[in-house]
């Protein structure tokens, strides 16, 4: 689940994140294989198609843990759900942070301390119930894998968390 995880990580906190949705007024077609992500247009948040980027990321996983046809369904699913259930809830503060930390890194918007306060104060919520729901869905996702798999996942959760570390740093000095 690292791409998972890593995925919606970044989404939150970062220009180069590996999710997105369906843009508005727009319906998923039966092949998403053309449809923008984070990787074709990496400056427009606002574009980036959820069900392409959840296909990639389940792929990825796929490999990395060598799944077998059962625990690819099982991945496809919980990514699934997961992720709706958190962009239902996030999604459109997360499209706006994420906007704005590319116009900032781009130099379309001007910086400053008080900017990065404000875009700080409002991402750290949504940081933190990223982070507990990525940490969450691991546990539940953890159950089945085999053992070769589960020592994969653990140096993943390692670096991840220390990944989190690091930004929760950051978000704290911001703030």
């Amino acid at each position: 689940m690292l791409h998972y995880q890593i995925a919606l990580f970044l989404l939150l906190v970062s220009s180069a994140p590996s999710l997105g949705q369906t843009p508005a007024g727009t319906t998923p077609t039966a092949t998403t294989q053309d449809s923008p992500t984070a990787q074709t247009h990496p400056n427009n948040p606002e574009m980036w198609n959820v069900d392409r980027m959840m296909e990639d990321a389940s792929l990825q996983i796929s490999r990395r843990y060598n799944l077998n046809p059962a625990q690819e369904n099982y991945t496809k699913l919980l990514l699934r759900k997961r992720v709706t259930a958190f962009l239902e809830q996030y999604e459109t503060d997360v499209r706006e942070l994420l906007k704005e930390s590319i116009d900032l890194r781009l130099g379309l918007k001007p910086g400053g301390i008080e900017v990065y306060q404000k875009w700080a104060t409002r991402a750290a919520p949504i940081y933190k119930a990223a982070r507990d729901a990525i940490l969450d869905g691991n546990k539940e996702w953890g159950q089945i894998l085999n053992p070769d798999q589960k020592k994969i996942k653990e140096m993943d959760l390692a670096l991840m968390n220390t990944n989190f570390e690091q930004v929760t740093r950051v978000i704290g000095d911001w703030e």
